[in-house]
């Protein structure tokens, strides 16, 4: 089962894609010009990763949601001298694929 798109335009996307690629299939599915949906994944993204670094949760329902975890302080070890180090505590985003994702995926 694959995600229900308006059926326009069949834009092969490549393996690896990125915002040019996803703009291209955004402007041949919605009708605008590519420089219109390059700016609007843009700034989605912005509003994304602005929730997100303020500790917000984001969250598509049935898609995914995204949440800000924080690594507790860690030692770890040079593989190269063995030596042990100290790994600072970090934050980091974790991502969980709703139903309808999983769906999409597996069919």
């Amino acid at each position: 089962m694959a995600l229900k798109t308006k059926k326009t335009k069949k834009i092969e996307l490549p393996a690896k894609c990125g915002v040019k690629d996803l703009a291209a299939v955004y402007a041949a599915e919605h009708g605008c010009t590519q420089k219109d949906a390059e700016e609007a994944i843009r700034n989605t993204v912005d509003t994304i990763c602005n929730a997100l670094c303020t500790g917000h949760s984001v969250s598509f329902l049935g898609m995914f949601s995204l949440d800000v975890s924080t690594r507790a302080e860690r030692q770890g070890r040079n593989p190269k001298t063995k030596e042990a180090i100290t790994i600072p505590a970090s934050k980091y985003v974790k991502f969980k694929a709703g139903a309808t994702l999983k769906k999409a995926l597996n069919p």
